[in-house]
């Protein structure tokens, strides 16, 4: 159990460093193109990076892990800012704060939801359901925004 405990300890850590890395990274990209091509890139990280983590067979190799731990750590980090920027240049100001607090209320409510749900898909699919569910979602947004883009380039 201390191995298994020290082993996810290190698994979280690269993700989170790599999340850390990447925010900066984003910030810059994101003064630089237009928040949909952003939103484009960050759930096409995030999604390719949950897929790796869900398909991974051998989750026990740590050399092995660490380019989907990475790849998941920089688009979960490009999702959460190009959502924000998403919202900081959509929404009026008046209403800024509101629509933030929402955002940050439903981002609460979908963490509990995949990790209620994700636990439910572990038991009874497989250990890797949880990381195929979150790319699903990912995968979900991206085609919305893909669509969105190809609506625009479309418009006369």
């Amino acid at each position: 159990a201390g191995e298994a405990q020290a082993r996810a300890g290190a698994y979280v850590a690269v993700y989170s460093l790599a999340a850390l890395v990447c925010a900066p990274i984003v910030g810059i990209i994101a003064d630089r193109v237009d928040r949909l091509t952003l939103t484009i890139g960050a759930f096409t990280i995030a999604a390719a990076g949950y897929t790796w983590l869900g398909i991974s067979t051998d989750v026990l190799s740590f050399g092995g892990m660490i380019p989907a731990l990475v790849l998941a750590g920089f688009g979960q980090s490009s999702v959460a800012m190009a959502i924000t920027v998403l919202l900081a240049q959509q929404c009026p100001p008046d209403i800024r704060g509101s629509v933030f607090g929402v955002q940050s209320f439903f981002g609460a409510v979908g963490i509990l939801a995949i990790s209620w749900g994700g636990g439910q898909l572990f038991d009874l699919v497989s250990p890797g359901a949880p990381f195929i569910a979150v790319a699903i979602a990912n995968t979900a947004v991206l085609i919305a925004a893909l669509a969105l883009r190809a609506q625009e380039r479309s418009a006369p």
